[in-house]
């Protein structure tokens, strides 16, 4: 059992959506548009603490939008509206703001999963951690294959844990592995100085973290 809903609101989502992601964003910038014309305009309270400055401009400068109608937007897989009970699920998991989000301990106990809610067959355990990043990863391409890496080591690890394979007796570490993927990739990791984003992440922001440059072309693209 995770943490957060976000993912498993999505899941859901997708699922009453006719099989299609709900915010299939191409980039960081699109990806907040289209979370917004589903969710809707937060309040400015809301805005307040999304994370970012640059978003927090950025949404406030784009029209207030009412976000879309669970009930016509979403259905059963037979075009059937969905419960009250559903779209209350899944409106709590869909919210914008992570704190204001359902629990998973409320989730489990909601009414839309009560045939299924059973608290002994749900193990609780913190979420695994991914121990790739060191703060010299500025390469994306790197990152990426640290992230596929770390997933099989992990399954490796469950495994062990299981008796289904042996112990591995050799270990190695963060550094070498980034090295191996610089040396296999020919990419030398370097990263913006003025921003520190990876390299091969799209950025048009200004020195103030103004998204304008992303606004415009948007405009011109979509």
């Amino acid at each position: 059992v995770v943490s957060t809903q976000s993912t498993w609101g999505c899941i859901m989502g997708e699922m009453f959506h006719r099989g299609k992601p709900i915010f299939p964003g191409k980039d960081r910038i699109h990806q907040l548009d289209v979370i917004l014309e589903l969710t809707g305009t937060p309040s400015d309270e809301d805005i307040s603490k999304v994370g970012s400055p640059a978003a927090q401009k950025y949404i406030r400068r784009k029209p207030k939008q009412k976000g879309v109608d669970f009930a016509s937007y979403f259905s059963g897989p037979d075009g059937k509206p969905l419960s009250p009970t559903c779209l209350d699920l899944l409106k709590r998991m869909l919210e914008f703001i992570p704190t204001k989000r359902i629990s998973v301990h409320q989730a489990l106990n909601h009414p839309y999963l009560a045939e299924l809610h059973d608290p002994q067959d749900e193990a609780e355990c913190r979420p695994p951690r991914f121990q790739f990043y060191d703060g010299e990863l500025n390469d994306i391409v790197v990152v990426k294959k640290l992230i596929y890496q770390e997933i099989l080591a992990l399954h490796k690890r469950n495994q062990q844990k299981c008796g289904q394979i042996p112990q591995s007796s050799s270990s190695e570490t963060i550094q070498q592995r980034k090295e191996s993927l610089s040396r296999g990739s020919g990419i030398q990791s370097t990263a913006d100085p003025r921003t520190g984003f990876l390299k091969g992440e799209e950025q048009h922001s200004d020195d103030e973290g103004n998204w304008s440059e992303d606004d415009e072309r948007h405009k011109r693209t979509r």
